[in-house]
């Protein structure tokens, strides 16, 4: 059932908040997206070697949160597919998926509201790397078919192939739309010093239905989720939405779906931490952001999950993936951005150019 996020005010959100100990201070972190070298000590992730669950959701015809995304004609980067919201403006409402700016957007500045960019689902550099792995699986399993010492393995391999068969038919294609970039923040902080990278897109009808947009995880999901949970933690997890979402207490669990890690837990390990993220040919950004960390031995988020929707234990969506530690695969920490503090800037931004109050849902 969907629910409504709760309006927060910048105020209360800081005041609820400031009891609780930071132990991160200033840091450097790097982006969590697929676009350039790794950092020195963080293993890239192989789109080559895709969570076989988000690559086939990617081409859904209606794809879900955790889904790949990109630039039409993007060939270097890739991104997730984030929170589905339903943002009504002078009582029409427009339905949008959220990302961050730092892939779709070159702008350091915010962009006004519109018909930007074309985004498709898959990103056009997983559709090109997922026709590759097909071609690979077509002849190293046509050699070992010659080859095949057994009929089961000759029908395992059969299988495979008429398996990478569809896949390359998937990719071929036309293109697979998603929607346009609507508006972005820019890359800056808040009033308040929260990192703003958020980006909208307006979703293409032909492609969602909207009528059946949520981030509640399915019940897969949550089986997927429970296997990175101990036993004790799991049984603390209550799926049932509530009136309203309030960012978890310090060592909650928390939940995400990346387009390269797939599903991941972890705890909210500081809430209002002071880092420094490098944008590279935009420059650095000084301003805070949760840590989530998970235990062994899979990181909570890595390159390319920039913009996964993170949700807590009542499977309320309650932020986004930012960026990861450098040396994230030792730390396991991801950095957070609370929605709170993007919702009122949504707002600020669609209000300031439409002159219309600006009401904004998670779905």
């Amino acid at each position: 059932m969907p629910y409504r996020f709760a309006d927060l005010s910048l105020a209360s959100y800081d005041k609820r908040l400031g009891a609780i100990a930071v132990e991160v201070a200033e840091q450097t972190i790097s982006l969590a997206d697929d676009n350039g070298e790794a950092e020195a000590g963080v293993e890239m992730p192989s789109a080559a070697n895709p969570n076989e669950e988000i690559k086939s959701m990617s081409y859904d015809a209606s794809p879900r949160s955790g889904s790949s995304i990109g630039l039409v004609g993007d060939q270097g980067g890739a991104v997730t597919l984030g929170a589905f919201l339903r943002i009504v403006t002078d009582g029409t409402p427009k339905y949008f998926a959220m990302t961050c700016s730092h892939v779709l957007s070159t702008s350091k500045v915010p962009t006004t509201p519109g018909n930007g960019p074309s985004v498709v689902c898959p990103a056009d550099k997983d559709n090109f790397h997922w026709w590759l792995l097909a071609e690979d699986v077509i002849r190293d399993f046509s050699h070992c078919q010659r080859t095949a010492i057994s009929q089961h393995q000759a029908a395992e391999d059969a299988g495979a192939i008429q398996a990478a068969e569809t896949q390359k038919r998937r990719c071929k294609a036309s293109r697979h739309p998603a929607g346009t970039v609507y508006a972005t923040s820019g890359l800056r902080t808040s009033v308040d010093h929260w990192v703003l990278d958020w980006a909208l897109v307006k979703l293409d009808a032909n492609r969602f239905a909207f009528q059946k947009l949520h981030n509640i995880p399915s019940s897969l999901s949550r089986m997927n989720f429970k296997a990175n949970l101990n036993h004790e933690a799991w049984n603390g997890i209550d799926w049932t939405p509530r009136a309203g979402a309030a960012f978890p207490a310090k060592d909650s669990p928390m939940f995400k779906i990346g387009r390269t890690s797939g599903h991941t837990a972890g705890q909210l390990h500081d809430i209002d931490a002071s880092v420094t993220i490098d944008y590279k040919q935009h420059g650095l950004v000084k301003g805070k952001v949760c840590v989530v960390r998970s235990g062994e031995p899979n990181a909570f988020a890595s390159c390319g999950d920039s913009g996964a929707l993170v949700l807590n234990g009542h499977a309320e969506a309650v932020g986004m993936v930012t960026a990861v530690a450098k040396g994230s695969v030792a730390s396991r920490a991801a950095y957070v951005s609370p929605f709170a503090p993007i919702v009122e800037n949504i707002k600020e931004i669609l209000e300031r150019n439409g002159g219309e109050k600006v009401e904004v849902e998670f779905l």
